[in-house]
């Protein structure tokens, strides 16, 4: 797939003889005194490299020819003697379709080399971490102008996915919609958001997926109107309706995918109001999604069946779409519809700007929150207050929140829905809940 990486990548960009790419690959990172994170490689490395396994790396590339070559760090005994022998040299080679594979105390050298032989005239890095131990002959070699063109090229090549990456994002997708179905399934009242929280993650690390796309969101009731809660640790009351923003990554692809269902499994006529509202947008939004259209186009139009649903069901009274809209954002929706996924649950941002094309996987998640925060400052302020129904606001003060999540993939003819397999529907949803 790394191979395939490369190929795109280079298809997309404009580079001249004598260019050529380093990477930092990640650190290892401590946890606490002799106690490491999980090990997780930086994006654009695993992108390009496809090495995940290995901290220290560094990557280089002609960026003409596509020549790849991996520097590995020389371990010394110690490192054999707490995480066992890594791979080989030749492995990498093989396993990565790599030109070859030298240590990173060669590195130096054999820049120095290519720079004498008039083969490499400039080079392009991310940031200056990756070129910090250059000598100084080299340095005027990468320069700010050279990092920031490729952090634009990187960034827009990996928006638009290859056969290979759909396939791996796909299955990232799948896992995470059965643990999804499972935690429905499963949930009683009485139980902790925790509970919930480790019986998705088991799912997911049980099929194989073991690193989380991001640390889990389990709100139950109140909770749920918290954009990024993760303290997960609340008792599931009866009534409550529960948000679960929970996905995980397959082989560094992530997925992202949230549901909302009621903790007792069975919709209140309030619940199903709102979830309605939320749902039926979500729809319309997804159906705008085709080749061409500017993802900000699609925003727009679902703030504005958002705030004329919280007029037709009185939240918001005597006050033009215009207006309601502005009450919507500041209020009851207080951030944007998506974004892309990729090696980065939140993989670029380009899409306000850039028209979407086939092979982009973006997420569509409206939703509407009852935040006493934010409600409380709509009716402070003397310009929303006069259209916001108090006595309304008041019944739904505890009622927590609403999200729905998809992921998206843009085809040829105009898209398709990846995160079927994660119910949504309010009849589904009861059903699944009855088992």
């Amino acid at each position: 797939m790394f191979v395939s990486n490369r190929k795109h990548f280079l298809s997309t960009v404009s580079y001249k003889e004598g260019d050529y790419l380093l990477l930092e690959g990640a650190k290892e990172k401590m946890r606490n005194a002799d106690t490491e994170l999980l090990f997780r490689q930086n994006s654009n490395f695993l992108y390009l490299c496809g090495v995940d396994s290995l901290p220290d790396c560094k990557f280089l590339m002609n960026l003409v020819t596509g020549e790849s070559y991996l520097f590995i760090t020389d371990l010394d005994d110690k490192f054999y003697y707490w995480h066992g022998a890594p791979p080989s040299p030749d492995y990498f080679k093989a396993q990565y379709g790599l030109t070859d594979v030298l240590y990173t105390s060669k590195l130096k050298d054999y820049i120095l080399g290519l720079h004498n032989q008039a083969n490499l005239l400039n080079l392009f890095v991310e940031d200056s971490e990756a070129f910090k131990d250059m000598p100084p002959e080299l340095k005027h070699l990468a320069t700010e102008e050279n990092a920031t063109k490729m952090q634009k090229d990187l960034m827009n090549a990996r928006a638009t996915k290859t056969e290979l990456e759909i396939a791996v994002t796909k299955e990232a997708i799948r896992v995470s919609g059965g643990a999804h179905v499972e935690v429905m399934s499963k949930c009683k009242v009485g139980w902790k958001e925790s509970h919930l929280e480790s019986l998705f993650q088991h799912y997911t690390s049980w099929r194989g997926c073991r690193h989380p796309s991001y640390v889990p969101i389990v709100g139950t009731g109140t909770n749920g109107a918290i954009l990024h809660y993760n303290q997960n640790n609340a008792v599931i009351k009866d009534g409550d309706l529960i948000v679960i923003d929970a996905s995980c990554e397959c082989l560094g692809y992530a997925s992202d995918i949230t549901r909302t269902f009621p903790a007792n499994g069975k919709f209140t006529e309030d619940q199903r109001m709102i979830y309605s509202l939320v749902l039926e947008t979500q729809k319309s939004a997804i159906a705008m999604i085709k080749p061409g259209i500017l993802f900000r186009d699609i925003y727009l139009a679902t703030l504005k069946n958002l705030a004329q649903g919280l007029i037709d069901l009185g939240f918001v009274e005597g006050a033009d779409i215009t207006k309601a809209t502005g009450i919507l954002t500041d209020v009851f929706m207080p951030h944007g519809l998506g974004h892309y996924i990729g090696l980065d649950v939140h993989d670029s941002t380009i899409y306000p700007q850039k028209a979407l094309e086939p092979g982009m996987i973006i997420t569509i998640e409206p939703g509407i929150y009852f935040c006493s925060t934010f409600v409380q400052k709509g009716l402070n302020d003397p310009e929303k207050r006069p259209y916001l129904n108090v006595g309304l606001l008041k019944r739904f003060e505890n009622f927590g929140g609403v999200r729905i999540e998809d992921d998206v993939l843009v085809t040829e003819g105009g898209h398709e829905v990846l995160t079927k397999g994660a119910p949504k529907e309010i009849d589904d949803i009861e059903s699944i809940m009855k088992k």
